[in-house]
């Protein structure tokens, strides 16, 4: 897939979730199948405070690299498909380093 043949999605994640791919504990991401996933888009995932009903400010950006189709065989529901995420190559916004920063620093992890 060319540069030019990929996609950017831009989607809402919620903080657990994000916290989970931003840490490398989760390299994958289920979704519902509503963008015309393909392996090699990029999703652009801005944190989202269920409590507050508002983004964070906390954005990465992910490239995908497989997508499983909803399948019968697997469980998935028609209407989903879970995305490989390459965390490898994952470019985090300021507003994430900054926090990660200042959350190491309370701690006394430098």
């Amino acid at each position: 897939m060319t540069v030019s043949q990929q996609k950017v999605h831009e989607l809402k994640i919620n903080r657990h979730y994000f916290s989970n791919i931003l840490t490398g504990k989760m390299n994958f991401e289920l979704r519902v199948n509503d963008c015309d996933f393909v392996a090699g888009d990029i999703l652009h995932l801005r944190e989202w405070d269920k409590a507050e009903l508002e983004y964070t400010g906390n954005e990465i950006i992910v490239p995908t690299t497989y997508i499983l189709y909803s399948h019968d065989h697997y469980g998935i529901r028609s209407d989903y498909c879970i995305l490989g995420l390459d965390t490898k190559m994952m470019e985090i916004t300021d507003n994430v380093a900054d926090a990660t920063q200042k959350e190491g620093e309370e701690v006394g992890i430098s």
